[in-house]
């Protein structure tokens, strides 16, 4: 119960926040909700010297604004659970060229990204198989249940304080390789992405 807590305070549920319109109750008493969002994307490419693409990788969350008592609640989770990343939707990773991430071979296709807790500090990035979810019809807030997926090492830090939680690529000055980096609060994990080119 501790856990989904947290995911109903990660992501900021509340209805006039997340723009939440109830449609008509169906004879099954099943209704439909519309949501309007606004989502924060990202895009790496990788081009020879001619411009021809050799492929990219597209990342989409919606971001989350970050309180103080997020802290208390990360530091009380669990190894093994899993927590949703963003609000309302999955946030998505877009690939189009085989890669590693995180240490894990990535196939090109669509995935929904959720963390995973390690011991300590320790974080997992998990990609999961967007027609696994949709076989199973989940949503992103059931992500403490969701099975399977490829899990990605990642390096954890901490730092300022951030407003929002934030999913991005950065880049390594030295290796000039890409990583898919994770903000919540003071806390920062990051997944680094080498392609196969």
């Amino acid at each position: 119960m501790q856990s989904k807590t947290l995911f109903l305070g990660l992501v900021g549920l509340g209805l006039a926040a997340s723009g939440l319109v109830f449609a008509r109750a169906s004879q099954d008493g099943v209704q439909g909700m519309k949501q309007y969002a606004e989502r924060n994307a990202s895009r790496i490419g990788w081009w020879t010297p001619t411009f021809e693409s050799k492929g990219e990788i597209f990342v989409q969350s919606e971001p989350v604004a970050w309180k103080a008592e997020y802290d208390t609640m990360v530091g009380r989770l669990k190894p093994g659970t899993r927590v949703r990343l963003g609000g309302n939707f999955w946030t998505s990773l877009d690939i189009s060229l085989p890669a590693t991430i995180g240490g894990t071979k990535v196939e090109p296709g669509y995935y929904y990204v959720l963390a995973e807790k390690g011991e300590g500090d320790a974080w997992s990035l998990v990609l999961l198989d967007h027609k696994v979810a949709h076989e199973k019809k989940l949503d992103a807030y059931m992500s403490e249940g969701v099975e399977g997926g490829l899990v990605c090492a990642t390096v954890y830090s901490k730092g300022d304080v951030e407003d929002e939680m934030s999913i991005d690529f950065g880049q390594n000055r030295e290796t000039k390789n890409f990583s898919l980096d994770v903000g919540f609060g003071p806390h920062k994990i990051s997944a680094e992405i080498v392609p196969s080119l």
